[in-house]
């Protein structure tokens, strides 16, 4: 009697154990999983930051140029060098105006315009 009661008792107490250890590992191995999910967003990260990176010391490096400067000056200032002619192109605000190329007198054909050219002068 006393054997088979330790029997199940020591079955009752490794199955009990085994389920334990079952959990453990389980809480363990999904620990692990969201551990390396975390990894590698903050590799990805790391990698975007380093992306931006380049490109702000880029931005930067074209920032320090007298170059860029310069522009800046001419456009927020509206200075210009001593020996520098500035030339400011503006849209035409009245469609009805016609440009000189666009005359009626002027034929379309290019060997009429050449014919023009060369006889009419």
């Amino acid at each position: 009697m006393f054997n088979t009661f330790y029997k199940k008792l020591i079955l009752l107490t490794g199955i009990t154990v085994l389920t334990l250890l079952f959990f453990a590992v389980r809480k363990e191995t999904e620990k692990n999983k969201q551990i390396r999910e975390n990894v590698r967003q903050l590799e990805e990260k790391i990698l975007s930051l380093k992306q931006e990176e380049t490109s702000l010391a880029g931005l930067i490096e074209f920032f320090q140029t007298a170059d860029f400067k310069e522009r800046e000056i001419k456009q927020q200032l509206g200075m210009q060098k001593p020996d520098e002619k500035v030339i400011v192109i503006t849209r035409d605000t009245n469609p009805e105006l016609k440009h000189p190329d666009e005359n009626d007198d002027q034929p379309k054909n290019n060997l009429v315009k050449w014919w023009n050219f060369i006889f009419n002068n």
